[in-house]
């Protein structure tokens, strides 16, 4: 009972949103089993009174007893009078969205650790946001892998200050062929390890960087420090994609 009572102490006419963790495969699953370390406890068949002895992270990284609990909980902050929500997957987009709901009736404070949910709300929030989404996305979130050696500010920063990337960005934010999403993903990444966009390929900016690693350097040169093949620019592209059509609530479409 100790979170329905912090729950109940710290915010008045407070609305939880849970995250879902589905039974089928979905994008998120890289990220969970990379959490885990690739060990997932056995599933546990339990009820209200059923004293757990396994250790949580063990319990917990299990989907279905992850779930359980979730609904377990959820089950009693509706007993102590608190509206719960639970999204289909991730809550990210339902937390936001339940937000700007609520604020039309009441002042509304969003509570979360994820930076995600802010660029949520300036999207959702304001009509003449776009490019922010993408932003936030080609770096990693629990749906897409982290560029190496590139963060979220670099990323952030060399896109608002560049006018053709801001144009290969906007090839996100709306509905675009597979080709488009490829040519875009690629220039992007070009311009992001300093290649020669329009001129360069990821392949040849890749090759030039490592001859040139192996031209000045003495050791061997670690192949994760390169650009990314063209090849896996293209799924990490699509990934974007995909994320930030879900993002912007055409994610069915």
């Amino acid at each position: 009972m100790t979170c329905v009572s912090y729950v109940n102490n710290h915010y008045k006419d407070a609305t939880v949103v849970f995250d879902g963790y589905l039974s089928v495969p979905t994008t998120k699953d890289v990220t969970h089993i990379r959490r885990t370390k690739g060990i997932i406890s056995p599933k546990v068949n339990c009820n209200n009174d059923t004293p757990i002895k396994t250790k949580k992270d063990e319990f917990l990284s299990n989907s279905e007893n992850k779930q359980h609990f979730i609904n377990t909980l959820g089950e009693k902050l509706k007993d102590e009078h608190v509206q719960v929500i639970h999204a289909e997957d991730d809550a990210d987009l339902k937390i936001v969205l339940t937000a700007i709901e609520k604020s039309e009736q009441h002042t509304t404070t969003v509570i979360g650790e994820d930076t995600d949910l802010l660029i949520l709300l300036c999207y959702h929030s304001q009509d003449n946001i776009n490019k922010i989404y993408f932003k936030s996305e080609p770096n990693g979130c629990d749906t897409t892998s982290q560029i190496f050696g590139q963060d979220k500010g670099t990323i952030f920063k060399k896109i608002s200050t560049n006018i053709k990337l801001q144009d290969h960005a906007e090839v996100f934010c709306q509905e675009s062929s597979v080709e488009s999403i490829h040519k875009a993903g690629e220039q992007i990444f070009v311009a992001l390890y300093g290649g020669l966009q329009d001129v360069e390929t990821l392949d040849m900016l890749r090759y030039r960087i490592f001859a040139s690693k192996v031209c000045v350097g003495n050791i061997y040169v670690q192949m994760h420090t390169l650009p990314p093949t063209a090849d896996a620019a293209k799924l990490h592209s699509m990934r974007v994609y995909h994320q930030t059509q879900v993002w912007i609530g055409k994610g069915d479409k």
